[in-house]
């Protein structure tokens, strides 16, 4: 089974991709609407392979 790709990724947390930021050798970094009551919002699309759980867990922390 191929990996999903970003776009397929945020479509299934209904976010709509305005434009990509910026983007590293591990992650890219979008301008997207999730949808909901909250504003426009950036989000991190990390390789899985590359994932490091206690970023997640800061992550959460800070927004």
């Amino acid at each position: 089974m191929e990996p999903f790709t970003d776009e397929q990724s945020l479509s299934e947390l209904h976010c709509k991709i305005y434009k990509l930021l910026g983007r590293g050798r591990n992650a890219r970094v979008y301008l997207v609407d999730p949808g909901s009551e909250v504003n426009i919002s950036a989000a991190k699309v990390m390789n899985n392979e590359e994932f490091i759980e206690n970023e997640f867990v800061v992550a959460t922390m800070i927004t």
